[in-house]
C-alpha cells in the first residue's frame, strides 16, 4: 500500500510542479505585454517616429500618469489572471489526488 501512497505523492507533485511551471510561463507573458505599444507601427511614414511636434502635440505630465496608471492596471490584470489559472489548477490536482485515495481503499 506504501507504493500506491508514493504514487499519489509523485503525482500531487508532478501535478502542482506543472501548475507552477504554467504559472511562471504565464508571468512571463503577462510582464512583457504592454510593450507593443512602443512600437511604432510599419506603415509610419515618419522617420523619426520619436519627433512628435509635427504629428501633433506632446502628451503633458497628466496624460502620461493616466497612461503609467492604465499600463500598470493592465499588467496588474495580467498578474492577477494568472494567480487565478494558478489556483484552478492546484484545486484540480487537489480534487485527482482526493479522488484516487478514495477510490484505492474501494480497490481493496
Amino acid at each position: 500500500m506504501l507504493t500506491t501512497g508514493s504514487a499519489l505523492a509523485a503525482e500531487t507533485n508532478f501535478c502542482t510542479s506543472m501548475c507552477e511551471s504554467t504559472q511562471r510561463e504565464c508571468r512571463v507573458e503577462a510582464s512583457s505585454g504592454g510593450k507593443e505599444r512602443f512600437v511604432p507601427p510599419p506603415e509610419t511614414a515618419a522617420r523619426n517616429p520619436l519627433a512628435r511636434t509635427a504629428e501633433g502635440t506632446v502628451p503633458g505630465q497628466g496624460a502620461r500618469a493616466l497612461q503609467a496608471a492604465g499600463d500598470t492596471h493592465r499588467r496588474l490584470d495580467r498578474a492577477g489572471a494568472c494567480d487565478k489559472t494558478y489556483q484552478q489548477c492546484t484545486r484540480s490536482c487537489l480534487v485527482q489526488t482526493e479522488t484516487k485515495q478514495q477510490a484505492a481503499p474501494a480497490q481493496r
